[in-house]
Formats: C-alpha cells, structure tokens, sequence
C-alpha cells in the first residue's frame, strides 16, 4: 500500500470467510425486506452495533465496507459522477430552500404535536412542494417544447424545477374536488358537534 494512501485507508480488512459464513442468511434478510416479510425497521433494530458477532451482521457489514470502497473509488477518481453526486444534493437542498419558503414559520406548541398532526402538517407541506415543482416543470416543458433548440439537451438535463421566486408563496390556493369531495373528506364536524354532509 503506497504511503500516501495509509491515512485514508482503514487498517481493517475485509474478511471473505466471515462474507461467506453469513451470506447465505444475509440473502435471506434482505429477500424479506424487499418483499415486504419483514419490516425494514425491524431488520435495522435486530441487526444494529448490537448484533455483532452474529454472522448476518459480520456479512453484511463486510459487504457494507465493500460497496462504500467502491463508491468512495468512484466518487474520488470519476469526476463526472462526482459532479453528478453533488449535483443531487445541491438540488435536494434547493428542495428545502422551497419548502422553507412554502413555511417559514415554526409551529406552535398548540399544532403539530401528535403523530396525527405531524402527519398532516408533512404531508401538505409536501403536496405544495410538489405542486410548485409540477407546476414549474409544465411550463419549462412547454417552453423547450415551441423553442426546440434554444436549450441544448446537456443544460436542460441539469435544470430542477425547483425555484420559487416567481410564485406568491403567499396566495391562496383552491381546489375543485367534484365528485371527489364526497370520497375525500366525508364528514365534517363543526364546531357545535353536529356532523353535517359536504355537498
């Protein structure tokens, strides 16, 4: 091993018996998480720092070291999928900016505080940012469509319909649910308790 490369490089190795002693149970792990027999959640919670020794866990962390070797390799001597990577996550943290930008305020103690509450105030959090993103993607969409080479291929690839400076975050926006009213929110309950039909 050249010398320059001992700082970076883990004093470890990784060990094909113990790879091949587990692999076998580790294929079967991995099988019943991707359809779905048992929750990956689980899976991590069986197999986590505690498990060591057990030979799924040695296999699967000789594997993990493997893969992240080769993507470390990659990452550091392939400069275009280097900026590939990086491209990603400018883009994911440009997901963010918008989001902040949809709500910028923090939610009081009075919301937010249930599973429930979570879950609805994440999920319109997200229903908006994908509306803006859809939004914006129709109209790049419409423009390369009537103007076919004012964008060459390799630069349209590289835009994410992700800016919001031309959208009043600020609007009100409304739905025409139809005859999917109904289906979608069934009953309301007004404030004096008594359920009332949406029409």
């Amino acid at each position: 091993m050249p010398d320059v490369l001992k700082p970076i490089i883990a004093p470890e190795r990784i060990s094909r018996r113990a790879v091949a002693k587990g692999w076998d149970g580790l294929l079967r792990l991995a099988v019943s998480v991707k359809d779905g027999w048992y929750p990956a959640t689980d899976a991590l919670e069986q197999y986590g720092s505690a498990a060591q020794g057990d030979v799924v866990y040695d296999a699967g962390v000789g594997i993990g070291k493997l893969l992240r070797t080769i993507y470390l390799c990659d990452y550091l001597g392939i400069a275009s999928f280097r900026t590939g990577i990086l491209d990603l996550q400018n883009q994911g943290e440009a997901v963010h900016s918008l989001q902040r930008a949809i709500h910028d305020g923090a939610i009081t103690a009075k919301w937010g505080r249930t599973p429930h509450q979570m879950t609805a105030i994440s999920g319109a959090l997200t229903l908006l940012t994908n509306i803006v993103m859809a939004w914006n993607t129709s109209r790049i969409q419409a423009h390369l469509d009537i103007n076919t080479d004012s964008i060459p291929d390799r630069l349209a690839s590289k835009v994410a319909p992700i800016g919001y400076a031309h959208v009043n975050m600020r609007g009100i926006i409304s739905f025409e649910l139809g005859d999917a009213k109904r289906r979608l929110l069934g009953l309301i309950e007004p404030q004096n308790g008594s359920k009332v039909e949406l029409v």
